[in-house]
């Protein structure tokens, strides 16, 4: 089964993104530069964590849950929910640091 869906950039176009199935074999490329030179993208990473914010039309939703839906059954289940768990960890903890680091600010001053 293939299912593509265009993927947000940070220049003006946007990317296509196919993801294959195949039993339990994933395969996904796409059209970023960083995919012609074989290197794991953002946007493959972000699509198959279900990423909505990747999407660069909203209307493709049911698609990306029909992606994840797919990854499930497949040996990449585990590691796609471990990287979705450290990332929001990741998140919390860089807004963490951004409030200590506002108190630490607070409470220090400069010599003058």
């Amino acid at each position: 089964m293939e299912i593509k869906v265009i993927a947000k950039s940070s220049g003006d176009s946007p990317y296509t993104v196919s993801f294959f199935f195949e039993g339990t074999k994933v395969f996904a490329n796409c059209t970023c530069k960083a995919s012609e030179f074989n290197i794991m993208c953002k946007h493959r990473i972000a699509l198959a964590s279900g990423d909505p914010s990747m999407l660069y039309n909203q209307n493709e939703k049911n698609k990306l849950d029909k992606i994840v839906k797919c990854i499930q059954k497949t040996d990449l289940e585990p590691l796609v929910s471990d990287f979705n768990q450290i990332r929001v960890s990741v998140e919390n903890g860089q807004k963490r640091l951004k409030q200590l680091k506002r108190l630490i600010s607070q409470k220090m001053q400069t010599k003058t």
